[in-house]
């Protein structure tokens, strides 16, 4: 008998699902492949990542008896895993329609920055900033970047003009310098100005991808929204 996660036989009225609506919800398929072929066979292995060799794997004999619960969780969790396999030919076409209007060649660059940061397509959206400055900051990031202040943004600044700031390692060791700042207050108000998020790609790789112009361009902005708020308070 397959429960759901409350427990009751899985029905409609209790989170079932259609194939239909798994797939307008951007599921992978081998994800829903994965889950189900585990149903009641605990014990396989977590590296079996195609159907070929999951059917190898399968023993009728090794099969639980006993009731199964169905886990959306656990059908997600694979869809993350397959969604971080998937060459940018697979995955540019799936994340397209969250961040339109992108030229495919910045297109393709930007998916391969953020791919293993993904558990669905849709969270491409969360990095426009990368692609947008205008693009809003999360609001969990908002107070990081006022609690670091204008004359913080400003530091970096003076970096970003004064020295090669092409690396991540040289722009922080700058702004260390100048501020005293270091650890999570030095790098995390920086992640914030530049991604617009608290999480993410590797620092080293955003700043590559976005080069010296856009790093300027997204540290004045970051210090334009510090001022506001000074004034505003």
């Amino acid at each position: 008998l397959l429960l759901g996660q409350d427990g009751a036989k899985l029905s409609k009225r209790t989170g079932s699902h259609s194939v239909a609506e798994l797939r307008d919800e951007g599921l992978i398929a081998a994800a829903l492949v994965q889950a189900m072929a585990r149903l009641g066979h605990p014990n396989m292995p977590d590296d079996l990542n195609d159907s070929a060799a999951i059917a190898a794997h399968f023993d009728a004999e090794h099969v639980s008896t006993s009731t199964v619960r169905w886990s959306d969780d656990e059908m997600w969790r694979w869809h993350t895993r397959n969604l971080h396999t998937l060459d940018k030919a697979q995955l540019i076409p799936m994340i397209r329609p969250f961040v339109p209007e992108v030229h495919p060649e910045l297109l393709a660059d930007f998916a391969a920055l953020i791919e293993r940061n993904l558990e669905r397509a849709s969270d491409a959206a969360l990095f426009q900033r990368l692609l947008d400055i205008d693009a809003p900051l999360e609001a969990e990031a908002l107070p990081v970047l006022h609690e670091a202040g204008a004359e913080f943004y400003q530091h970096a600044l003076d970096v970003c003009h004064s020295v090669d700031a092409q690396s991540w390692q040289g722009l922080t060791a700058g702004v260390k310098e100048r501020s005293g700042c270091k650890g999570k207050v030095l790098f995390m108000p920086l992640r914030v100005a530049l991604s617009g998020a608290l999480h993410g790609p590797e620092m080293s790789d955003v700043v590559a991808f976005l080069g010296s112009e856009n790093i300027v361009a997204r540290l004045e902005s970051a210090k334009v929204v510090c001022e506001k708020g000074q004034a505003g308070s």
